[in-house]
């Protein structure tokens, strides 16, 4: 398991998600969180926007 220090910017998601979304797409844990938020926690949603 990793471990991130995102303080505010992470409150509102599940960092379990923000892994998996970084796992798949090899995104920045930032833009995860960015579009993890955008997407109201869609977890389909938002990889599929970083994979597309």
């Amino acid at each position: 398991m990793h471990v991130f220090f995102l303080g505010e910017q992470a409150k509102d998601v599940s960092m379990d998600d923000v892994e998996l979304i970084i796992s798949q797409t090899k995104c920045t844990k930032e833009k995860a969180i960015e579009v993890l938020k955008k997407n109201n926690n869609d977890l389909v949603q938002s990889i599929m926007e970083l994979s597309g």
